[in-house]
């Protein structure tokens, strides 16, 4: 039987709306979209963020349905996109055609998304898109807006604000026309002028006096005080702002007296050298001054330095943190690592064949067999040097028990002696045993940036994440619910037993707009591994303040770390 009114969410999961005819719908790893997950979006973001919005990453797993939204300048994403909304919902409270309002990760953005048959009763799905070639939304569902120039109007120093729809009345001597003006070579219509007129009847006020401030004074009248202000320089005048713009060529130092607000002009040549000489002859010896011998004129002698008394503050000088930082673990103590909540780390007598690569060059190290260890940093060891690691034991598998979270399967231990994590490098050998209790997984990363969002309470924070479980490393964003993957790439022939180096940078984006990650795996006992790169970038807006929260993260996994060494990260 045919249906003739099929409803607008029944024809939409027949075909890849909201993603545009033009998008491939097939992710990074080559897997189709299916086009019942979502059923309807709208979303709408400033203009300013780039012209293309798509779908950057989904996925849909038997508890949580999630998907991200980026937009960029261009169709292939090669000058970088910006993550601006998002949406996770659990299936309990999934409601096929029902709207959720997304989350927005930028000021501006707003929208709602309505979830498909596919996204409750399909199969599970996994999927990133890097660019809108991939994944763009159509227009219809998707569209720019354009920012007003003007949002708002008050008067100077007062916070309360007109806004909407704004009726102008003047008052004399103040005029409110509307005209036609060239503005910064563009011709504009319906512009406001705002101006003081004169009353030809009224010859005892001038109105330019009188509003021309607390001087009592008008440039343009010339009638200010003593000393007269300067107008022109050379003939050049100021521009609508007052601002004269001077351009020194040549070998001139320029700096500015914070004091007065004067300009210092400090030039390697003197007036003999700039001026030409003078035509007229001495008086006396009938000589014009180019025939005269030059006269060095000394410059002069600067003061005495006052005098310091040689008194020191401090008899020591404590260095809190020198870089590059390493700690071995060797000597049974994980310095700065505080165990969070009820989580569970201990020593483990082994450690990376290449554990020396923590002590390279690091000024900072504890646990470092050398012996101007103590003179460089102040260390002192607590135990006996013996190999050891830092990590869980075989009982993580069971999950974490605190008051947190009441039931949190994570293990993590922060390394909170630093005040920052942007521009930083992290460096760790890890070894990932295999599970000898039910329930146990296979995985290990550093965290970075661990937080709870004032607003929501909600726990936050990003890891650079090596699965043996799906053979895959990545970088992933825990965003309350559960780890979504932001970029993931397969690595194979892992497995357990092995060592692996892992690094994890950060560093802001050029425009200051973002934090860009950079994480790489490195097999250690298989040097045969090729390394493995991974890139992504986030808003500023969602990474919100420099926690300075990094550390050692595990998921129900067995796995410890030989050393943690943190480097100064410039590119």
């Amino acid at each position: 039987m045919a249906i003739i009114n099929n409803h607008w969410y029944n024809l939409n999961e027949q075909r890849s709306y909201p993603l545009d005819d033009t998008a491939s719908a097939r992710s990074n790893a080559d897997l189709q979209l299916p086009s019942d997950i979502i059923s309807d979006l709208v979303i709408r973001w400033p203009a300013t963020y780039g012209a293309y919005c798509f779908l950057s990453s989904i996925s849909v797993t038997e508890y949580v349905v999630t998907f991200l939204l980026e937009v960029s300048a261009t169709l292939d994403a090669s000058s970088g996109s910006t993550l601006i909304a998002g949406i996770s919902v659990p299936k309990s409270e999934l409601e096929s055609g029902r709207t959720y309002p997304l989350e927005s990760f930028e000021k501006g953005v707003g929208g709602f998304a309505a979830f498909g048959s596919g996204a409750s009763l399909g199969p599970n799905y996994k999927g990133l898109f890097s660019s809108p070639e991939q994944g763009l939304i159509t227009a219809r569902a998707a569209r720019a807006t354009r920012t007003p120039p003007v949002t708002s109007l008050s008067v100077e120093n007062v916070q309360a604000k007109v806004t909407g729809l704004v009726d102008f009345t003047a008052i004399e001597p103040l005029s409110i026309t509307k005209e036609t003006r060239i503005i910064e070579g563009v011709e504009y219509e319906n512009v406001l002028v705002f101006r003081l007129v004169q009353n030809d009847g009224n010859t005892a006020n001038n109105v330019f006096e009188e509003y021309a401030g607390p001087c009592g004074r008008r440039v343009g009248s010339k009638n200010c005080l003593d000393p007269q202000p300067i107008q022109t320089i050379n003939g050049v005048t100021a521009d609508c702002d007052g601002v004269i713009t001077l351009d020194f060529q040549g070998e001139v130092l320029v700096g500015r007296n914070l004091t007065d607000c004067g300009v210092i002009v400090d030039s390697g040549l003197g007036l003999s050298d700039s001026c030409d000489p003078p035509y007229l002859p001495d008086l006396t010896t009938g000589k014009l001054p180019s025939e005269l011998a030059p006269q060095l004129i000394p410059p002069p002698i600067p003061p005495e330095p006052p005098f310091v008394p040689d008194v020191s503050i401090s008899e020591t000088v404590v260095t809190v943190l020198t870089l590059p930082y390493c700690d071995t673990f060797d000597d049974g103590v994980a310095y700065g690592f505080n165990e969070v909540g009820n989580s569970v780390f201990i020593f483990t007598a082994d450690d990376s064949p290449a554990e020396e690569d923590c002590c390279t060059d690091a000024a900072g190290g504890v646990g470092c067999d050398r012996s101007e260890s103590t003179s460089d940093s102040g260390w002192v060891p607590v135990g006996p040097i013996v190999d050891s690691s830092y990590g869980t034991n075989e009982y993580a598998a069971q999950g974490v028990v605190d008051s947190e979270t009441s039931i949190r399967p994570d293990s993590t231990s922060l390394w909170q002696s630093d005040v920052q994590s942007l521009y930083r490098k992290y460096i760790t050998d890890v070894k990932i045993k295999p599970p000898t209790i039910g329930g146990g997984l296979r995985n290990a990363g550093i965290i970075i940036n661990r937080f709870t969002v004032p607003s929501t309470g909600v726990l936050r924070y990003w890891v650079a994440y090596l699965n043996i479980e799906d053979s895959t490393f990545g970088i992933y964003y825990f965003n309350g619910a559960g780890l979504v993957p932001l970029v993931s790439t397969e690595v194979t022939d892992v497995r357990t037993d092995d060592w692996y180096r892992i690094t994890l940078k950060a560093l802001p984006t050029a425009n200051q707009l973002g934090v860009n990650f950079t994480a790489t795996l490195t097999g250690i006992t298989d040097p045969t591994l090729s390394t493995v790169t991974v890139e992504t970038t986030v808003a500023s807006s969602l990474w919100l303040d420099d926690a300075a929260n990094v550390g050692l993260f595990n998921n129900r996994s067995h796995a410890y770390y030989s050393f943690w060494r943190v480097e100064e990260a410039t590119s």
